[in-house]
């Protein structure tokens, strides 16, 4: 499972991806693939005069609905908007 971290330097870096043109799926295999060259998986973007990371991380199976619980027990609803992750799909 290949999920990508996102997180800005300043408040709301997740939101500030959320609206922008690289929340795309093909976007974001892009970023995938422009981290996975460098070896700390890690690449930025500027959006709207914000920098913003994209860290890469890839993990065996991982259960979606465990991703589920995460994301509707776990996780707090203002923090993602400062930074969160999403899964992209294989």
């Amino acid at each position: 499972m290949k999920v990508i971290y996102i997180y800005g330097d300043d408040d709301y870096g997740f939101l500030t991806f959320e609206g922008s043109e690289y929340n795309k799926p093909e976007n974001l295999r892009e970023i995938w693939d422009e981290a996975y060259e460098d070896d700390n998986m890690i690449t930025t973007r500027e959006i709207d005069d914000a920098v913003i990371y994209f860290d890469c991380y890839e993990f065996d199976d991982v259960d979606l609905d465990f991703i589920e619980f995460i994301r509707n027990k776990i996780q707090d609803y203002d923090d993602n908007k400062h930074k969160n992750f999403v899964v992209l799909e294989e």
